[in-house]
């Protein structure tokens, strides 16, 4: 009888890690967009400096949660999103501008793909 209600438990236990993970990972890479945009619009507003704020903010946050991406997200979407954002530093700190503001859309778009391929859909699941 003590083997009949184990199973129930441990699918309750694994359904809350995953919506766990689901949630923590939609609002991390939501606030990550956010400070994408932003150093994208201190770009084109020809603001350098708060660029430069604003991507030392989008890094500081990428660091502190890179691992709980590492551990959900797929590397190859992982890998990417870590080459962009380092990139991202460089064309900040040497204003170049159309090379800043393509990698910023290039970081908002992998995190959109990655915001669409961790919510739970019917296509995410099957």
């Amino acid at each position: 009888m003590k083997r009949l209600w184990i199973c129930p438990v441990l699918l309750v236990v694994i359904i809350a890690v995953c919506l766990t993970s689901v949630h923590a990972t939609e609002s991390m890479t939501g606030r990550l967009m956010q400070l994408a945009e932003d150093v994208k619009t201190a770009a084109v507003q020809e603001n350098r400096e708060g660029a430069l704020e604003k991507y030392e903010e989008l890094s500081g946050t990428w660091e502190k949660h890179e691992q709980m991406f590492a551990l959900y997200l797929r590397h190859a979407d992982y890998d990417r999103l870590v080459e962009s954002i380092a990139a991202l530093g460089s064309y900040v700190r040497f204003a170049e501008k159309p090379e800043l503001v393509a990698e910023c859309e290039m970081i908002l778009a992998e995190l959109k793909h990655l915001d669409r391929s961790q919510r739970l859909t019917w296509e995410n699941l099957m």
